[in-house]
């Protein structure tokens, strides 16, 4: 199991290359895992997400608190800032939320 030390924040260029290695290795991989089966799979995926754990929930924490021109002191939470949008197409409307 990888221990973390402090958590230091991940910078934009680390971010860009740990995607970049990331789609490197994507195609290896999905044929190492066909091989090994559901199985190994899922047990490999658990040992990933508890290696990445700490900076999954750094990283949320980073992404969910926005300060804006109402809160220029203070952090507030980004989802009780977001304001649906409805979208209209000929006679259909449908909101942001529908549209995933």
């Amino acid at each position: 199991m990888v221990q973390r030390s402090a958590a230091k924040p991940v910078t934009g260029l680390e971010t860009a290359l740990l995607a970049a290695a990331a789609k490197e290795v994507a195609t290896p991989a999905k044929s190492l895992f066909a091989r090994l089966g559901k199985e190994a799979y899922h047990r490999l995926a658990i040992k990933f997400a508890q290696a990445f754990q700490g900076h999954v929930e750094s990283a949320y924490e980073r992404c969910s608190k926005v300060k804006n021109i109402l809160y220029r002191d203070q952090s507030v939470d980004l989802k009780s800032q977001y304001v649906s949008v409805n979208f209209s197409r000929r006679d259909q409307m449908s909101s942001d939320t529908q549209a995933r």
